[in-house]
């Protein structure tokens, strides 16, 4: 009598492709940089703090009825265009450089708000 041996692997269990795995929660991770994204979410932090302390200024001020009357489309349009361009720095995260050339332009714009209150004022 002999003994025979196989020389097979036995069969270990294969883990299936993450794509056919299912639920929410094994939804494939998108390829963002966290400490990119923390930094434009620092940054627009800031601009949307200064932004706040601004806008409270430009209520005082519209609210005293002494103001130009080219001051109150203006500082709306500013703001609009401001928040437009810090909003759309978050979705740009994938690219390197994109959201801080947003970021940039609206702190421009951000400027431009607080210049236009000074002369309000």
């Amino acid at each position: 009598m002999s003994i025979q041996t196989s020389t097979r692997t036995p069969m270990v269990p294969t883990e299936q492709p993450r794509a056919a795995q299912a639920g929410p929660e094994n939804r494939p991770v998108p390829d963002v940089r966290l400490r990119r994204l923390m930094g434009v979410c620092a940054w627009a932090l800031c601009l949307a703090i200064c932004g706040l302390v601004v806008g409270l200024i430009d209520l005082i001020l519209l609210l005293g009825g002494e103001t130009p009357g080219w001051f109150e489309p203006a500082i709306i349009v500013t703001g609009l265009v401001g928040l437009g361009l810090a909003i759309a720095a978050f979705p740009m995260t994938r690219s390197r450089q994109t959201p801080w050339i947003l970021l940039s332009a609206s702190t421009v714009v951000f400027i431009i708000g607080v210049v236009l209150t000074a002369q309000a004022s």
